[in-house]
């Protein structure tokens, strides 16, 4: 997972000049290391969300994507909504992932999570 101090500290946001190219860079290119952005962790809304715009991108390195937004702080900072209250945008998040080509979500609602990657793909596809 990507973060950009180790061991990561939760509550600080360290600054980046460009959070993209940090993880495609620490991905490497291979095809059998798992590429996991680490929203959430050590990044500010601004790097989150530009690393949720940049998916495509970190789909197309070669190796198999794995996503965790599921209730992340970030999404109440975009929404204004609370802990309890950010389902809907955890699926907001989905959507677009799935039809990236992200391989694997990380969720805590699996059934909303399903029906909510059905629509995009059977529309747009998936990505890949």
């Amino acid at each position: 997972m990507h973060a950009h101090a180790a061991p990561f500290v939760p509550g600080t946001h360290p600054v980046y000049e460009d959070v993209y190219a940090e993880e495609a860079a620490g991905a490497g290119g291979s095809s059998e290391a798992w590429i996991d952005p680490g929203t959430g962790f050590g990044k500010g809304t601004e790097d989150n969300v530009n690393l949720i715009q940049r998916l495509p991108d970190l789909c197309s390195l070669g190796g198999p994507v794995l996503l965790g937004v599921s209730g992340k702080s970030f999404l109440g900072e975009v929404t204004g909504r609370g802990v309890g209250d950010r389902l809907a945008g955890s699926l907001a998040a989905v959507a677009p992932a799935w039809c990236a080509g992200v391989d694997v979500m990380r969720v805590h609602d699996v059934p909303e999570t399903l029906d909510t990657a059905a629509l995009p793909e059977a529309v747009w596809g998936r990505g890949r």
